[in-house]
């Protein structure tokens, strides 16, 4: 059951991916481990820091019931610590917080969530 879990996560995070790619974000890491918590998507677009994180369900319910604000927290200060040492590699000065919705028909609903943090 966690292996088909976890190939459906896989499946749904590739998809965001290269959904992202054909709109121009270059992704330069993905399933970034830091102590305290994962980035699923980095990328750069226009000197923006793009964190994405990929959560796939059956049908795309509320943000509410997706994600809650531990995890939140968790990912904006983990994108703080890779903005912090990325920003010196790649020209960023600022960092975007995206959730992707995919529900089990690979619709993907965005939402940023950048000023929740």
């Amino acid at each position: 059951m966690q292996d088909r879990i976890n190939r459906s996560g896989y499946h749904a995070e590739e998809f965001v991916a290269n959904i992202l790619r054909i709109y121009g974000l270059s992704i330069i890491s993905r399933n970034i481990r830091l102590k305290f918590s994962e980035l699923d998507i980095v990328g750069v677009y226009k000197n923006v820091l793009y964190i994405i994180e990929v959560r796939k369900r059956s049908y795309i319910n509320d943000f509410i019931n997706v994600i809650n604000y531990q995890k939140i927290n968790k990912i904006y200060k983990a994108g703080q610590i890779y903005f912090n040492w990325i920003s010196k590699i790649y020209n960023v000065n600022k960092i975007n917080y995206y959730l992707a919705l995919v529900d089990g028909d690979f619709n993907v609903k965005f939402i940023n969530f950048s000023n929740l943090i």
